[in-house]
């Protein structure tokens, strides 16, 4: 949703996710057999209750993608950078913006470097969170909003398939949206 229609559903849980497997009779005498193979079995997925969805403005969205692609490149002081930039009003400058810097550069090397562990995003996050508390960032409730909603997608995610690294997923839309500006098909397949 964030890259390619730069939309923002805060509110995703079980609850407002339905997945919608359309099925057509083979009785149906309209129908040609190639269409009916081609839509046989194909699951939708269907949103609910969009009070808490957004459109995110182009800056939002390209500071949030910066610190995302940060991450997936291992770069701690370009995600601490992107992130500096979460707040018109920033106050972590100075020595305190270096500190961060180098937190950052020490969580990324511990925590996002694909081996053969898998990356857990949603600890990752919440220990940026951490992070940013503990070097007083500011910052814009956007962008708190875009974390939170990073987290419980990731978990929606694991609960539906516990096996699925969305930080895998990431790293190929990441390689993909750098190299053509777009999200190119199915990127990551089971």
């Amino acid at each position: 949703m964030l890259l390619r229609d730069n939309f923002l559903h805060s509110d995703l849980h079980p609850g407002n996710i339905l997945f919608h497997l359309h099925q057509i009779s083979d009785a149906d005498p309209s129908a040609s057999a190639a269409a009916l193979n081609a839509i046989k079995g194909e699951v939708r997925l269907v949103l609910l209750d969009f009070g808490i969805a957004d459109e995110l403005p182009q800056d939002v969205r390209d500071r949030f993608l910066t610190f995302l692609f940060s991450l997936v490149r291992e770069d701690g002081p370009a995600a601490a950078d992107a992130i500096l930039g979460w707040s018109s009003d920033q106050k972590c400058v100075g020595a305190a913006a270096e500190a961060l810097r180098a937190d950052m550069t020490a969580l990324i090397r511990e925590s996002c470097r694909i081996t053969k562990q898998r990356v857990d995003i949603d600890a990752v996050l919440k220990k940026v969170l951490t992070l940013l508390r503990r070097h007083g960032v500011s910052v814009d409730a956007v962008y708190a909003s875009l974390v939170v909603s990073m987290c419980v997608l990731v978990g929606f995610a694991n609960a539906l398939d516990d096996e699925l690294c969305l930080f895998e997923v990431a790293v190929s839309a990441f390689m993909s949206y750098s190299v053509t500006g777009e999200v190119v098909g199915k990127l990551f397949e089971k």
